[in-house]
């Protein structure tokens, strides 16, 4: 088996967004994404899809060079989909998980792949509802790919801690800043990506699972961070969905500026040591668990350092990059974050003034509009 890595010359980027569908009175989720379909032409049915649960359409952009074009292809898309939903009573909003609505209720799309995934992971697939944000940055081989996936691991508790959107889930306050991640990674192909010599060796792991027909095609490889043979791309899985387009747009430049950077030193032969298994996923439970106001243990150190601390030291490394992509602005915003919190902090500010998820929910609402 021969797996073909598709070279990307430039760091484009690529974004999908996973929007929840919502009654706009109640703000409870709507099993209606054929409604929305019917109405999209069939031209743009590559950019807004469906997903596994008919409450859920994804919104992707193209093949992007810049975050700009990024802000502007999110924008027109999000008040296409936005007012052909309002036309029918729906509404949308982005968050990790829905605050309220029970996932047990919420019905599967009609697909010969979904209804295959399901009778395969039964109810832990029925819990899968849940929304996520994917950034594709362009490569341009799988051997880079691979060697700077090694490194980025380290890196998605930070990048999880900054979009973390899902302390509540189906009326429960979970007491995490982002439960969604924890309810994916149970799945076989979900989680940390593990440590992988290069594409020779990725694509011997492709074969083997194909081969024992673990997965179907490398889409059903869900790591938390992935190479993307078809769009030459390192893909960003960890992030929960940010509920207002400034923080996707934030987390995109940062993901961006991340890969790159590794990516040149990558070529310098100077990327630092594969960070230890067990300590990423101690500072990913941080993030799930405490959002950015956890401690991370320190690569480099084994020392704690506070999640804060380890997010403006980590954006203060990316700043030259980020100057040569001409996104160094995006990058001065990942403090507005940590300054005043995360979609996951606002939720938890809502409920704790009037004490009604509802009010939460078309606040989410409120927040995706410009």
């Amino acid at each position: 088996m021969i797996l073909r890595f598709k070279r990307s010359d430039k760091p484009t980027i690529g974004v999908e967004v996973e929007m929840q569908l919502v009654d706009l009175k109640t703000g409870l989720l709507v099993s209606r994404i054929s409604d929305i379909l019917s109405r999209i032409p069939p031209a743009m049915h590559e950019r807004i899809k469906p997903e596994f649960f008919q409450c859920t359409v994804e919104v992707n952009t193209d093949i992007c060079r810049s975050v700009d074009a990024v802000g502007q292809e999110l924008t027109e898309r999000f008040d296409y989909v936005r007012r052909l939903a309002e036309s029918l009573g729906i509404g949308l909003i982005c968050a990790g998980t829905h605050p309220i609505s029970p996932w047990r209720e919420q019905k599967i799309t009609a697909d010969t792949r979904y209804k295959r995934l399901l009778e395969e992971f039964q109810l832990m697939g029925r819990r899968l509802n849940i929304y996520g944000f994917h950034v594709h940055i362009g490569v341009t081989d799988g051997d880079k790919a691979t060697a700077i996936l090694n490194i980025l691991r380290g890196y998605l508790p930070h990048l999880l801690a900054l979009s973390t959107s899902s302390p509540f889930w189906s009326g429960y306050d979970t007491g995490m800043y982002s439960s969604r991640i924890k309810v994916f990674e149970v799945l076989p192909t979900a989680g940390l990506p593990p440590r992988v010599k290069n594409w020779a060796e990725f694509e011997k792991l492709v074969k083997i699972l194909i081969a024992t027909r673990t997965i179907e095609t490398t889409r059903e490889i869900w790591w938390e961070a992935r190479p993307h043979p078809k769009f030459g791309t390192v893909e960003i899985r960890v992030c929960d969905c940010p509920s207002t387009l400034e923080d996707m747009l934030i987390i995109t430049a940062l993901v961006q500026a991340l890969v790159v950077h590794l990516c040149e030193r990558y070529e310098k032969n100077t990327l630092p040591d594969i960070p230890l298994r067990q300590l990423v996923e101690e500072n990913k439970w941080q993030a799930a668990r405490h959002g950015v106001d956890g401690y991370f243990i320190d690569y480099r150190t084994n020392r704690t350092i506070g999640i804060r601390e380890a997010l403006g030291d980590l954006t203060e490394r990316l700043q030259d990059t980020a100057r040569t992509l001409g996104t160094a602005p995006y990058l001065d915003k990942v403090e507005t974050i940590l300054q005043r919190g995360t979609s996951a902090h606002r939720q938890r500010e809502i409920f704790r003034r009037s004490g009604n998820l509802n009010d939460v929910v078309h606040d989410l609402m409120e927040s995706l509009t410009p």
